[in-house]
C-alpha cells in the first residue's frame, strides 16, 4: 500500500494541516474547511505532487457526508477530477466507492447508493480484507431500512462470517444486533431470538474482557511493587552481610599479625585444626541446609496435596447445580418445539399449559444457576479474606463446609465410594475467635484422613469376603459441643483405627502409616502446631485398632456480649445425616 511522505514537506504546509485537524478537533467545522483549502493552496505554490493536493480533500469528503453536507461534496467532487485518481493510487478505491454511496444514501437516491455500495463490497477484496465486513455492514443496513429483508439478510450474513474469518469482534456484535432486527422484521421471531442471545452474550464479553484488562494491569502493578521491594530488602541483607564478612576479616587479619610473632611455631599446627574444624563446619552447615530444602519441599508437598483435595470438592459441589441447569435447559429446548407446533394447531389450552412447564423450568434453572454463582463467590470471598489474623467464626458452618468439600474431593477421585455422613452441631455454640483459613485446613485434613481409613477398610473387607454391603457400611460422625471455656469439635470414624504404637507418633513430623508416595508425614504436626501454638488449644487422638479412631479439636473461647451475637449469621440448617450426593 501506498502512503505520503510527510518527512520532507515544506513546514509551511504541514503547520497548516496540523491547524486544519485542530480547528477539526474543537469542532469548528467552517474554520476547518477553509484551513483545508490553504493547505491545497500551499501544496500548489510549493509545486507539491497531486496527491499531496487533495489529500486534504480526500478528508473532507468524508467529514462533509458525516455532518450531512451533501450539496458541498457534490461540489467537491465535480471541482477535484484527480480525487478518484488519488483513492486509486492508495488502494482506497473501495473507500471512495462506499463514500460516493453514503452520499447517494443520504440524498435519497437509492438506485445510485446501491450500485454504489456493491462496487465498493467488489473492490474492497484487492487491499485490507480486515474492512471487509463492515462494507457487507453498511449494504446489509442500507437494504434493511429499503425493506429488501431476504437481501439484506444475505449481506449481513455474510458480514457474520467474514468478522469471524478476520476475527473482528467489534463488526461481529453489530452483525448480530443487524441479524436480531432483520429477522424479526422478517417474522423469523426464533432466527431473531438467537442473534438477540449472541449480541448480548459477546457485547457482554468484551465489555467485561476490558474490565479484567484493567484488573489484570493493576494486579500486575502491585506485584511489580511488592517484587521491587522484596528485591531491594535481599540486596540489602546481601550488603549487609558482605560488610560483616569484610569487618571481620579484617579484625581476623590484625589479631593475626598481631600475635604471629609470639606463635609462630604453634601456629602451624593450629592452622591444621582449623582447617580441618572449617571443613567439618562446613559439611554440618550443608548437611542442614539440604535438610532444610528437603523439609520445605514436604511443606509445600504437603499443602500441594490439601489444594488438590480442596479444588476437587469445590468442582464437584459446582458439577451438581450445573448438571440440574443442562438438564432444564434440554427440557426447555423440546417444550419450545411443542409449544410451536401447539401454536401453529391453534391449541391455545395446550399451548398456556406448555408456557407453564417452560417457566417452571426457568425458575429452576435460575435457582440452581444462582447456586453455583453462590458457591463460586462464597470461595472466592473465602480465599480474598484471609489476613493471618483471627476472626469470630461460626464453627458449626465451617465445620459443615469442609465436610462437604472432602466428601467431594474423595467422591470426585472414587465415584463408587459412599460413606454416611452424621453430624451433631451444637446449636447453641457461640462464635469462637479462629483464623478460620487455618482451621479450616486442618478439618480438611482430618476429614480427609478419615474418609482414606473407611475407604482402606471397605477395599480390605471386600477383599476378603467379597463385595456386599451388609457387611461393611463407612460412616463419619463429626460434632461440635461447648465446655465451659472450651470449644470441641470431635471427628470419629468406623475406619482401620490404629495401633497404640501409632497414637503416641501421629502428631510427629514425617510419620505416616500411608503407603510410600501418598503421605509425606507431614500433615498432622504442622496442624497440631497450628491448633497448640497457632490458637493455644489442644488436639488428642484415640482409637481402637480395626475399629476406629477419633480426634478431637479443643479450643478456647472468650463469650461475646449480646450485641455481637446479634450481628452474627443467622444459624445453620443442619441434618442428623448429610445426604448422600
Amino acid at each position: 500500500m501506498k502512503h505520503l511522505d510527510y518527512r520532507h514537506l515544506p513546514w509551511l504546509y504541514m503547520t497548516q494541516w496540523n491547524m486544519t485537524w485542530a480547528y477539526l478537533g474543537k469542532g469548528d467545522m467552517e474554520n476547518s474547511f477553509a484551513s483545508a483549502y490553504k493547505v491545497k493552496d500551499i501544496a500548489s505554490a510549493y509545486n507539491l505532487p497531486t496527491s499531496y493536493q487533495n489529500a486534504p480533500f480526500s478528508q473532507l469528503l468524508t467529514l462533509h457526508v458525516a455532518f450531512g453536507k451533501l450539496k458541498e461534496t457534490q461540489a467537491l467532487l465535480d471541482a477535484n477530477p484527480h480525487l478518484f485518481s488519488f483513492f486509486l493510487s492508495h488502494d482506497y478505491e473501495h473507500a471512495f466507492y462506499g463514500l460516493k454511496a453514503d452520499l447517494f444514501n443520504k440524498a435519497g437516491q437509492v438506485d445510485s447508493a446501491d450500485k454504489y455500495y456493491r462496487l465498493s463490497i467488489a473492490t474492497v477484496g484487492k487491499s485490507v480484507h480486515f474492512w471487509t465486513p463492515g462494507k457487507h455492514l453498511k449494504y446489509g443496513h442500507f437494504l434493511l431500512k429499503e425493506e429488501r429483508l431476504p437481501e439484506a439478510i444475505a449481506q449481513l450474513e455474510i458480514a457474520k462470517s467474514k468478522s469471524v474469518e478476520f476475527q473482528n469482534l467489534q463488526d461481529l456484535v453489530t452483525s448480530y444486533k443487524a441479524l436480531d432486527s432483520a429477522y424479526f422484521s422478517s417474522g423469523n421471531i426464533w432466527k431473531a431470538y438467537q442473534h438477540k442471545r449472541l449480541y448480548h452474550r459477546l457485547n457482554d464479553s468484551l465489555q467485561q474482557l476490558s474490565k479484567d484488562k484493567e484488573v489484570a494491569l493493576l494486579e500486575v502493578q502491585n506485584e511489580q511493587k511488592k517484587l521491587d521491594q522484596a528485591q531491594l530488602e535481599r540486596q540489602a541483607q546481601r550488603e549487609y552481610r558482605n560488610r560483616i564478612r569484610t569487618y571481620s576479616l579484617l579484625s581476623g587479619l590484625g589479631v593475626l599479625l598481631l600475635f604471629s610473632g609470639i606463635l609462630y611455631r604453634n601456629n602451624r599446627k593450629k592452622k591444621r585444626t582449623n582447617t580441618l574444624l572449617k571443613q567439618q563446619k562446613e559439611k554440618t552447615e550443608q548437611a542442614l541446609h539440604e535438610l532444610k530444602v528437603t523439609q520445605a519441599q514436604l511443606v509445600q508437598k504437603e499443602k500441594m496435596a490439601s489444594l488438590g483435595e480442596l479444588t476437587a470438592g469445590i468442582a464437584h459441589e459446582i458439577q451438581n447445580p450445573l448438571n440440574f441447569v443442562n438438564n432444564f435447559s434440554d427440557v426447555n429446548t423440546e417444550l419450545v418445539v411443542e409449544l410451536k407446533e401447539a401454536l401453529s394447531s391453534g391449541n391455545k389450552v395446550e399451548a398456556i399449559s406448555i408456557a407453564g412447564y417452560i417457566q417452571d423450568n426457568e425458575q429452576k434453572i435460575n435457582l440452581h444457576g444462582k447456586r453455583a454463582d453462590a458457591i463460586v463467590k462464597g470461595m472466592l470471598q473465602h480465599a480474598r479474606s484471609f489476613t493471618g489474623r483471627k476472626q469470630l467464626t461460626v464453627v458449626n458452618a465451617l465445620a459443615e463446609e469442609y465436610l462437604r468439600l472432602a466428601y467431594h474431593g474423595i467422591k470426585a477421585q472414587d465415584k463408587d465410594f459412599t460413606c454416611t455422613l452424621i453430624t451433631t452441631y451444637d446449636q447453641n455454640l457461640e462464635k469462637v475467635e479462629v483464623v478460620p483459613q487455618e482451621l479450616g485446613r486442618v478439618l480438611l485434613n482430618l476429614f480427609n484422613n478419615a474418609f482414606y481409613a473407611v475407604q482402606q477398610k471397605q477395599k480390605q473387607r471386600q477383599v476378603q469376603v467379597g463385595f456386599d454391603e451388609a457387611v461393611y457400611k463407612p460412616i463419619v460422625n463429626v460434632s461440635t459441643s461447648q465446655q465451659e471455656d472450651r470449644v470441641e469439635i470431635r471427628m470419629r470414624d468406623n475406619g482401620t483405627g490404629m495401633p497404640k504404637s501409632v497414637e503416641s507418633k501421629v502428631f510427629h513430623p514425617f510419620f505416616t502409616t500411608k503407603p510410600s508416595g501418598q503421605g509425606t508425614g507431614l500433615g498432622l504436626s504442622i496442624f497440631y502446631d497450628i491448633i497448640t501454638k497457632g490458637h493455644g488449644g489442644e488436639m488428642r487422638v484415640a482409637s481402637e485398632e480395626g475399629e476406629w479412631a477419633e480426634f478431637t479439636i479443643s479450643i478456647p473461647y472468650t463469650p461475646t456480649s449480646k450485641e455481637l451475637l446479634t450481628a452474627s449469621t443467622a444459624p445453620l440448617p443442619l441434618e442428623d445425616t448429610y445426604p448422600q450426593p
